[in-house]
């Protein structure tokens, strides 16, 4: 575990700026991968949706799976 309190100044800010943009990266990815799923899900739920309007899909139990 760090100890903060022993840390020079400009080292904690070396620091904190390296994780700050490391957070911002990882927000931007999580953001991304959010708006990835919900495209998924949309895409999903259109198939669905239209699978259920036209039942006569010649696609076998086994081919959905």
């Amino acid at each position: 575990m760090n100890r903060f309190a022993a840390w020079e100044a400009h080292n904690l800010a070396k620091f904190a700026q390296e994780a700050a943009t490391r957070l911002t990266e990882q927000d931007e990815l999580i953001k991304s991968l959010e708006a990835d799923l919900k495209a998924a899900i949309r895409a999903y739920r259109h198939l669905v949706i239209e699978g259920a309007k036209n039942e006569s899909l010649p696609i076998s139990t086994e081919q959905r799976f």
